[in-house]
């Protein structure tokens, strides 16, 4: 089935400035190989602090498959995967990498040239147990040293904030082995002066997206999903860099200007809306569609996920990366995502729930019942269930979403 998609029309200035760092990540990237210097293909969840402080250089597949989606070139890498014998239910983000991999010569120019080749992959097990598979593809393909470990999942009697010790250190210790096993290879101790810098301003980029984020609290909304979801390339692929907290000063800012001038995406605000799951990155402008009823996301687990509220100490950066790599929300119960999304409903003042189906994400999808049952019986609060997976246009059917989108809307009114 065709899809039709459309880019996202977004509110902030400073998410104008979201492509050019895109660029330049992935163009300094193969700048770096030109310098001898090791490339990594890591999770978005890895610890990036401790790559920028081993001088190696990190690239992202997730996010890579991502911004194809964004730049609505990922349909042609995923039927390559498939014609390659890979099955079209497997994840989009795995199809669209795999399909760079073996036939970019063929896809359509990506993002600064698209991805380095690695000289190593690193990945931090989640409760994504696609990613070790796709990891172990790469590394048979590329023919280079792999190292994965494990992030253990949270139970439903303990949360993010109060997490065991033996937990912490189970991570540590093969974060430590993870840095014995990249000075191995690069020939280059860790400088802990270097690490702590990087937890350092890693943390403040992400205490400055949590000012941000209790911005949106805000009535009109500052800002909506459309600007929210671009505006994490920075802390997802640069957090622990200086240039990842610059950015996110001037978006701080320019939110707070605007929260100070009444100033919001909707000047005739009606309606608050929460929004699950991994954005569908080929046709963000369904964002903007919400518009049209006066209604935006305030509020998306997507763009908590990676935890930016764990506050990390610098003085305790191997403690401190551990419990922001384990601290995510495909990593904790159905139980506190349950209480985190009462909690967010409450306080962002929401009127109705979003909740995509993402063919891809069964992880991310798997709680969708549960928490959209929670919110109708807890606090009365309408919920909408639509499909739309996270980088394969193909199988999205823009009109019939639209059409739930409208009854929706009209039944919320």
């Amino acid at each position: 089935m065709g899809a039709k998609t459309e880019k996202a029309v977004r509110s902030l200035k400073i998410t104008q400035e979201i492509y050019p760092i895109v660029k330049n990540f992935y163009m300094e990237s193969w700048e770096a190989k030109k310098q001898n210097k090791l490339v990594c293909w890591a999770g978005v969840g890895d610890p990036r602090e401790l790559f920028w402080a081993m001088d190696l250089v990190p690239v992202y597949p997730e996010n890579f498959s991502a911004t194809c989606g964004a730049k609505q070139i990922s349909a042609p890498a995923c039927a390559f995967a498939e014609a390659a014998g890979y099955s079209r239910d497997t994840c989009s983000y795995f199809r669209n990498t795999y399909g760079y991999m073996v036939n970019r010569d063929n896809l359509p120019e990506p993002p600064g040239g698209g991805m380095a080749h690695p000289d190593l992959l690193i990945l931090a097990v989640n409760s994504c147990h696609t990613r070790p598979k796709w990891w172990r593809i790469m590394e048979r393909h590329y023919n280079v040293p792999t190292f994965i470990f494990e992030a253990p999942t949270i139970p439903w009697d303990m949360r993010r904030d109060k997490i065991d010790s033996h937990y912490l250190e189970f991570v540590v210790t093969q974060m430590k082995d993870m840095v014995a096993f990249i000075e191995k290879h690069t020939g280059k101790k860790l400088d802990i002066k270097k690490l702590k810098e990087a937890v350092f301003w890693g943390d403040r980029a992400s205490a400055l997206i949590d000012e941000i984020y209790e911005l949106r609290k805000a009535k009109p909304c500052p800002l909506g999903a459309e600007d929210m979801v671009t505006a994490l390339f920075p802390i997802i692929v640069l957090r622990g860099a200086k240039v990842a907290a610059d950015f996110y000063e001037k978006m701080l800012l320019e939110v707070k200007e605007r929260v100070a001038k009444g100033e919001g995406v909707l000047p005739n605000e009606k309606h608050r809306l929460f929004i699950d799951n991994i954005p569908p990155w080929y046709t963000k402008g369904l964002y903007n569609y919400f518009h049209k009823y006066n209604a935006i996301s305030v509020a998306e687990s997507y763009t908590t996920n990676f935890c930016w509220q764990t506050r990390m100490d610098p003085e305790r950066p191997f403690e401190s990366l551990a419990m922001s790599t384990i601290a995510n929300w495909l990593n904790i119960s159905y139980m506190e995502k349950g209480e985190t999304l009462l909690k967010t409903a409450r306080d962002y003042q929401i009127h109705g729930a979003i909740f995509l189906v993402n063919k891809s994400c069964k992880v991310y999808t798997g709680s969708n019942t549960y928490l959209a049952n929670l919110l109708r019986r807890e606090l009365g609060i309408p919920t909408l269930v639509l499909e739309a997976d996270q980088t394969d246009p193909r199988d999205y059917a823009d009109a019939q979403v639209k059409l739930r989108i409208d009854a929706f809307m009209e039944m919320l009114a």
